[in-house]
């Protein structure tokens, strides 16, 4: 009886064991099996099926109701046993899926029933690039998820950084920028607006304990400056905004701003224009000053710069170099670069009468006998030999010898 009571007892194993052990306690157990079930009446009734019902205390469908008043055993029909046949083996073959759903399982069972599948290299690679295409839209989701995250955080706070927004929102703003610039700095680049709202901090001025937050946001984008947004920069005169925060904004901001505005030019190939330079030069921070004249010196020169359109910019600026270059209160660095500067106008053709009228010839014969200066003779000789060579005004050589004539006497 408790063998008949195990889980994996097929139904019809389970009958004949409780079959065998009915007719043992009775007497009239026969060595034979009779393959139909036997239909017993009830109380002398006609022979029908018993219509069993299940009790609450026990589920055994092979046992009857003992309510009925039958015996112990009722035989069950053969579409009942085909039934129970198939439920048993149903719940057996989801117990086996259930246990052989890894990808372990299921390979080695491939392999056993189709011995040939894994040296198909068509099967494999069609594995592959399904799984690969299945990675590649998982990590775009993820990444359309974070994108959408960040845009969201760029909609809520960087707007805000507007010098027509009031002081608290401001604040408001920095306090909640600061801790995920790191994270939303992508975006911030990406997003031409959204730089440019941030670049908004250069000309806000905040109480000094949001400093470091404010400091923090600059060289973030700084550290991670592209060519696109350093040229959008250049284009919404981030150089004279810079030199403006040079003299309203604290000067600890001094620092990142010198970086912030070395990084625009460099990675924006230089493209800003001769006056914003020379306000730079004549600004009162030196190391401004150093900048404007070497980036000046980089836009004079035909072989470097891109842009021919500078020439009508420098021809009113020639007398204030030639100047500068001899000023006694500007380091060698800075003599140097203006120097280079005027060596690379005088082969402008356009630009030679101006030089000359300026007393270019005097300021380079100068500068070619201050043996102090041995980088600076250099590149006044230089000067010298590009004013002449592509002259072909007989008046303006005969200009020049009688100088160089009259220098030497």
């Amino acid at each position: 009886m408790n063998i008949s009571k195990l889980d994996f007892i097929s139904a019809q194993t389970r009958s004949r064991i409780i079959k065998i052990i009915t007719y043992l306690s009775k007497g009239e157990f026969k060595n034979f099996y009779e393959p139909r079930p036997i239909s017993r009446s009830i109380q002398g009734t006609a022979s029908k099926p018993i219509k069993r019902e299940l009790t609450p205390n026990n589920q055994n469908p092979f046992f009857e109701n003992q309510n009925t008043g039958g015996s112990l055993y009722q035989p069950t029909t053969n579409k009942t046993i085909r039934n129970r046949e198939r439920e048993f083996k149903t719940e057996e073959e989801n117990v086996r899926n259930f246990n052989k759903a890894d990808e372990f399982s299921k390979a080695f069972k491939r392999e056993e029933n189709y011995p040939n599948y894994r040296n198909n290299k068509d099967n494999d690679d069609f594995l592959n690039k399904n799984v690969q295409t299945y990675q590649k839209k998982k990590n775009n989701t993820g990444g359309n998820l974070q994108n959408n995250a960040n845009n969201n955080l760029i909609n809520d706070f960087v707007n805000l950084l507007s010098p027509e927004s009031s002081k608290e929102m401001l604040i408001f703003a920095i306090q909640n920028i600061d801790p995920i610039i790191e994270n939303i700095i992508d975006s911030i680049i990406e997003n031409k607006e959204a730089y440019l709202k941030c670049m908004n901090l250069i000309e806000i001025n905040l109480p000094p304990e949001y400093l470091p937050s404010q400091i923090k946001i600059f060289e973030t984008i700084n550290k991670y400056l592209t060519e696109a947004r350093a040229l959008d920069g250049l284009q919404n005169k981030i150089v004279a905004r810079l030199l403006k925060g040079f003299s309203l904004q604290s000067s600890k901001l001094q620092t990142i701003f010198y970086n912030l505005l070395q990084n625009h030019l460099t990675m924006g190939k230089f493209r800003v224009d001769v006056p914003t330079l020379i306000s730079m030069i004549s600004c009162p921070f030196v190391r401004l000053q150093e900048l404007g004249v070497k980036i000046l010196a980089e836009l004079s020169d035909p072989n470097v710069n891109e842009f021919n359109n500078y020439d009508l910019q420098f021809e009113n600026h020639i007398k204030f170099l030639l100047e500068t270059s001899l000023s006694k209160k500007k380091s060698y660095d800075f003599k140097n670069s203006a120097l280079t500067a005027i060596a690379n106008l005088c082969l402008k053709d356009s630009l030679r009468p101006q030089i000359v009228y300026n007393s270019g010839i005097e300021t380079l014969l100068f500068h070619l006998r201050n043996e102090e200066n041995l980088e600076g003779e250099r590149i006044a000789a230089k000067g010298l030999l590009n004013l002449s060579i592509k002259s072909s005004n007989l008046s303006y050589n005969y200009y020049f010898y009688k100088v160089c004539r009259g220098l030497e006497a």
